[in-house]
């Protein structure tokens, strides 16, 4: 990733939202072979999920019995997909 992508990436929490669409527009625009861009977040993090899904992520599964919090307790992470629509196989 260059650099400009991650200091826009990494920069300050209440402008995170337009830097994921910046990132989204590079992949589209640069890289045409990745097909998906992955990520897990709790299940739980109902307004992580929201932000994801108001990305164009869409949830691919949960996980049971990954997460061990405490006691014997588990937490399923969600596995959340992002599909390139401008994807071309080689």
């Amino acid at each position: 990733m260059n650099s400009a992508i991650w200091q826009a990436v990494s920069g300050d929490r209440d402008q995170i939202y337009p830097h994921y669409r910046i990132v989204a527009e590079c992949v589209k625009r640069n890289f045409s072979h990745i097909l998906k861009v992955e990520l897990y977040t709790r299940e739980h993090n109902g307004k992580k999920v929201e932000f994801y899904k108001r990305l164009g992520f869409v949830d691919e599964g949960r996980q049971e019995r990954k997460i061990y919090v405490e006691s014997g307790k588990f937490r399923p992470p969600l596995h959340m997909a992002w599909f390139n629509p401008n994807f071309v196989s080689w």
